[in-house]
């Protein structure tokens, strides 16, 4: 008699024991959860941290990629006849856009010497003003007071190509109107003057401005070189290399070429 009596009161108090355990219950839930969001925390900062080592990675190896192709157009120029090519890396800049410098790692120890010509693999970069016994210092085309006698590859008529201050940008000086000149001509370096050596590409005429009230038309010229990426270029040295008694800067007399006759 007493069995379905139990039963019936121990079904009627289950809520009720339902209820007191609940806020046990609630409490591990709470738990729980606190601690899954502590894990899925953990984790998401280890796979950012993964990714982030992993994008590192990716970059040095693009970097290193980047490198072997600039190495591998370097060491396929053709040695001249005349000079040795002395291989260098950057290791240094100058920001100012008027005088861009590049710092490289060759210097008077490995035969660098004032007034050498640099290169790359697609053109003239500039000249060697200053050496110290391990490093040099290149000024690149596009400096202000940087000029450069040049033929036109097309039809041999003689000119000066001129710094203009901006990275990407030279300028064609002393070119009459009636000159044969075309956009897309490029720019051979003729060695007039013995400032830059011979045969190098200076650059490429992107654009003819044709003023009636001047003499000579006004010529932009893309540079062949790339002034502000790479990272080596080629130290052009002479075969017969002046003697250790050389200036190791440049006077800052120095002149620009004269304006060719036509």
């Amino acid at each position: 008699m007493l069995a379905p009596l139990y039963t019936h009161v121990e079904h009627l108090l289950s809520p009720i024991q339902r209820l007191a355990t609940l806020p046990k219950d609630a409490h591990h839930w709470s738990q729980s959860m606190s601690q899954s969001h502590e894990s899925l925390r953990r984790d998401n900062a280890q796979l950012r941290a993964q990714l982030i080592s992993t994008e590192a990675k990716l970059q040095q190896q693009n970097q290193i990629l980047s490198d072997n192709i600039q190495l591998k157009a370097l060491l396929g120029i053709q040695q001249p006849p005349t000079a040795r090519l002395q291989i260098a890396t950057v290791i240094g800049t100058n920001p100012n856009a008027q005088t861009p410098i590049l710092l490289l790692d060759k210097g008077r120890s490995a035969h660098v010497r004032v007034g050498q010509s640099v290169i790359d693999a697609s053109g003239l970069l500039g000249q060697i003003i200053h050496t110290t016994d391990t490093t040099s210092k290149l000024l690149l085309l596009t400096a202000r007071d940087q000029a450069v006698a040049v033929h036109v590859a097309r039809t041999g008529q003689r000119a000066i190509v001129t710094g203009t201050g901006m990275p990407d940008t030279l300028a064609l000086s002393y070119m009459l109107k009636s000159a044969d000149i075309r956009v897309g001509d490029t720019l051979i370096s003729s060695g007039l003057g013995g400032r830059m050596a011979a045969g190098y590409r200076v650059g490429r005429v992107s654009h003819i401005t044709r003023d009636a009230s001047a003499r000579f038309l006004q010529i932009e010229v893309t540079p062949a070189a790339a002034m502000d990426s790479g990272h080596y270029a080629l130290i052009v040295q002479p075969l017969l290399a002046p003697t250790d008694t050389a200036p190791h800067t440049l006077a800052p007399t120095a002149s620009r070429p004269h304006a060719p006759h036509s």
